[in-house]
């Protein structure tokens, strides 16, 4: 799975093999828009990146913050003691809509 994200902020979660083919468009350059598999259509001149989902940080099962030092138990901030225990894990937010792909 990929994320295809367009330069007015929309995500469109494709296919590996859709992902290859919409690079191929694009590099070939000869395309205005392009039709994805859901169904939506999307310029080519607006797709800003093909990357992989973003994984989320985790610390005993508590989301971390951005700067990889605090997480957040029952309202409360707490240091992280242990950084090498954060676990990267997948954002369920794709891992959701993964599932309507398959």
């Amino acid at each position: 799975m990929k994320v295809l994200r367009t330069f007015n902020n929309n995500e469109y979660l494709v296919k590996e093999d859709e992902a290859e083919n919409i690079m191929k468009v694009v590099n070939a350059g000869n395309v205005k828009m392009i039709k994805l598999r859901s169904g939506d259509y999307i310029s080519s001149s607006g797709i800003m990146e093909i990357c992989e989902p973003p994984k989320i940080m985790q610390y005993k099962g508590y989301t971390v913050n951005k700067s990889g030092t605090k997480f957040l138990r029952d309202g409360e901030w707490i240091d992280i003691q242990y950084p090498e225990n954060i676990e990267y894990i997948e954002d369920p937010k794709y891992k959701e809509n993964l599932k309507r792909l398959n």
